[in-house]
């Protein structure tokens, strides 16, 4: 009777067990798989537990980004090209960061406040003409050159007043202050002369100087010299006509020189 009774009761106990794929976390349900997750006791604090059942929900991830819009309508969040977005209208003034970006495009003829230009070039067909105060993109040809024009314009800004001496003279000063040479214009008479270009705000008398600059040119000829970078003269400007050399001075009032220096 007694070996009888103990086999019913491991039956009964094997019977009762889990089967298998149903292994709980702790322990074993009598009444087979839990529909409800684990209990409050069986999730670690760092899942949040509480008390009383709590089931945990998984939700798979897409690759599949959600438009977000703010209630202004300013950022949108496109779709089409994970990782991007598109500014629909100007953020709002402040210390608004949005980190690295980059600008995909600007209309023509907008203002600095309300439109950056691209950094880089844009292809238009035709030039294009602005007003003052617009910026506008650089412009590149159908192979991605940049263009470079030049527009006649006029105005101080634009060109170099050239200072020219009134009469056939042995020198003149174009610029009693600091200031940059351009160009120089000569035309020597009979006498074959050195021309010098000093850092000074008059004539030297005649005697040893220091030219910042020389060229000797023939009787009954003449030059145009251009400076490109321009010449810096930290004092002023002044230009001599010599008969003995660079640097001794033995003027001749038989030159024309004209001087654009700013």
């Amino acid at each position: 009777m007694r070996n009888l009774f103990l086999s019913r009761l491991a039956a009964l106990a094997l019977l009762a067990m889990p089967a298998a794929g149903h292994a709980q976390a702790s322990g074993w349900n009598p009444a087979g798989p839990s529909t409800s997750g684990p209990s409050a006791s069986q999730l670690p604090a760092s899942l949040g537990a509480k008390a009383g059942a709590q089931s945990l929900s998984v939700v798979p991830s897409t690759d599949t980004p959600t438009p977000v819009t703010d209630s202004g309508g300013s950022l949108t969040i496109d779709t089409g090209t994970p990782g991007t977005f598109a500014i629909t209208a100007p953020l709002p003034a402040g210390t608004n960061v949005l980190g690295a970006a980059n600008v995909a495009g600007t209309a023509a003829a907008a203002t600095t406040a309300t439109n950056p230009v691209v950094a880089g070039c844009v292809y238009t067909a035709t030039s294009p003409a602005y007003a003052t105060g617009q910026q506008a993109n650089l412009r590149c040809n159908t192979n991605g050159a940049l263009i470079t024009e030049n527009y006649p314009a006029t105005g101080a800004n634009y060109g170099v007043a050239p200072t020219v001496s009134g009469a056939v003279t042995a020198g003149f000063a174009a610029k009693s202050s600091s200031g940059n040479v351009y160009h120089l214009d000569v035309v020597a008479g009979a006498t074959a002369l050195y021309i010098m270009l000093l850092n000074a705000t008059s004539v030297p008398a005649d005697g040893a100087v220091t030219p910042l600059w020389c060229m000797p040119i023939a009787a009954n000829s003449g030059f145009h010299q251009t400076f490109n970078p321009p010449l810096y003269f930290f004092t002023g400007v002044t230009a001599v006509a010599s008969t003995t050399g660079c640097y001794n001075k033995t003027a001749s009032a038989t030159a024309f020189l004209s001087i654009g220096v700013k």
